[in-house]
């Protein structure tokens, strides 16, 4: 029976490393959520728009058009911030 009790000794220190492991990065945690929130946050009427459009894009039929617009520019624009960070990267 020596094997059941290290077996069970070993899943209390997983448990005990796990949760400590979450202490120590808690702090962190925190302040990664707090700057999410913060910059989630509309900062003016026209960005407390878009965030309601881009909320309800899925649940609401009327906003399908700004969404198909979306689906056409982010692409494009990955593309063109790509080049611009490939070709500053070439500059340096």
């Amino acid at each position: 029976m020596p094997s059941r009790t290290f077996a069970v000794a070993g899943g209390i220190c997983f448990i005990a490393g796990a949760i400590w492991a979450l202490y120590a990065v808690l702090p962190l945690l925190l302040v990664v959520g707090a700057v999410g929130a913060a910059s989630a946050l509309p900062s003016s009427p026209g960005h407390a728009a878009l965030f309601i459009v881009g909320a309800f894009r899925i649940a609401v039929p009327q906003v399908q058009p700004i969404a198909d617009i979306n689906n056409y520019l982010l692409p494009l624009w990955l593309i063109v911030l790509g080049g611009a960070m490939i070709r500053f990267a070439n500059r340096t």
